[in-house]
């Protein structure tokens, strides 16, 4: 007696077949439409969208919210506040100036400045373990900067790094080191001034009675700053604080390394950073 044949069920395949295979005459349109229209995507929910991008606007607008807030505005005001003393000059008594902006009016901008006025993004953070633990730390709006020099700035590749710390582990009696370079982005003078604005309904009333801001602002609400260092967001940042740097690690004895980015020596001492 034989047994019933079996039936032999095809595999499925793992990748699946393209719905659209291009051949090599089309145009680049042309294979974008065919793909457009042999797509799966569902089609975008205009009212989410919309919603989306009302949440973006709310998330960008958290700080403004929180100084208006009745549960928070006290704590977060104060917060605010020192972020501007900090940044201009300083809060009798509380905060410590660093000069890094100064309030202006809008005419002490040249004119062929004003398309280069920028603007300040507040981030708001709590940081429990911080002396100050309401943080308010301003960005500078680094889009709107029209910097006519090189931003770049050489840095260590991740090759150098592992070659670094094998040399380290495999030379006798070598010693390794490190150092945090503190607010590195922040405080460097800057050979060429940048300018913003902000609301006067986002400073704090610390800020405004301290600096007298209602003298200077525009009639449409706005007060404007003129920035002599750099700050977190400017484009010009990291090069114009890489070369101050530089300048000062020379005076000590230390160079860079013109074949490879990152790497320094001194001219007496077997040193390598």
């Amino acid at each position: 007696m034989t047994s019933p044949r079996k039936e032999i069920v095809q595999p499925v395949p793992i990748i699946q077949q393209p719905k659209y295979v291009a051949q090599p005459e089309d145009s680049i349109a042309a294979r974008m439409k065919a793909r457009k229209a042999t797509s799966s995507n569902k089609p975008v929910n205009t009212r989410q969208a919309s919603a989306t991008k009302v949440a973006a606007a709310n998330d960008e607008s958290i700080a403004e919210r929180l100084l208006r807030h009745p549960k928070f505005k006290d704590a977060w005001n104060i917060s605010a506040a020192n972020e501007f003393g900090r940044l201009a000059q300083g809060i009798k008594g509380r905060v410590k100036a660093t000069n890094t902006i100064r309030f202006i009016r809008k005419n002490e901008i040249p004119l062929d400045r004003l398309k280069d006025v920028t603007y300040i993004k507040f981030v708001c953070q709590v940081r429990t373990e911080k002396e100050e633990p309401n943080r308010t730390r301003a960005t500078f709006g680094g889009n709107l900067i029209h910097y006519p020099d090189d931003v770049g700035t050489p840095t260590a590749d991740l090759l150098l790094i592992k070659i670094f710390l094998n040399s380290v582990i495999s030379t006798k009696g070598a010693r390794f080191a490190t150092a945090d370079l503190s607010n590195f982005y922040l405080c460097t003078p800057m050979p060429r001034p940048e300018y913003g604005r902000v609301k006067l309904n986002d400073i704090p009333a610390e800020i405004i009675e301290e600096y007298k801001l209602r003298e200077i602002a525009t009639p449409d609400g706005w007060v404007y700053f003129r920035a002599h260092k750099t700050h977190y967001g400017l484009p010009q940042a990291g090069s114009l604080s890489h070369d101050l740097l530089e300048k000062r690690l020379n005076t000590e004895g230390y160079y860079k390394s013109l074949i490879v980015p990152g790497l320094w020596k001194h001219k007496t001492r077997d040193i390598s950073n």
